[in-house]
């Protein structure tokens, strides 16, 4: 993959797991931080599209937001719950 496929890549997916942070009611960094176990600074690097988590935080990730991996990779939502998806469109400005 070439630099620009995976900075974008990056930057999609932190822009997902902001959007399902919230949509989870963590309104706060820090509070979806400790939950993962990882510092604010390492969130916000992920949600920045600065890094991406290690393997062993993507689980926790969709565990406690409640969202797929398929779509927080992705953006695909055909096995996503109703009601998070419901949660996220109304996050993004959707009617």
């Amino acid at each position: 993959m070439n630099g620009f496929l995976e900075d974008e890549m990056r930057s999609k997916f932190g822009v997902r797991l902001h959007v399902a942070r919230r949509a989870a009611g963590f309104s706060r960094q820090t509070s979806f931080a400790s939950a993962l176990g990882v510092s604010p600074s390492r969130l916000s690097q992920w949600e920045r599209g600065k890094r991406m988590p290690d393997m062993i935080y993507l689980g926790k990730i969709c565990t406690i937001t409640g969202v797929t991996l398929d779509w927080l990779y992705f953006g695909n939502a055909a096995s996503m719950p109703y009601g998070m998806m419901q949660r996220i469109h109304a996050l993004q400005g959707g009617d």
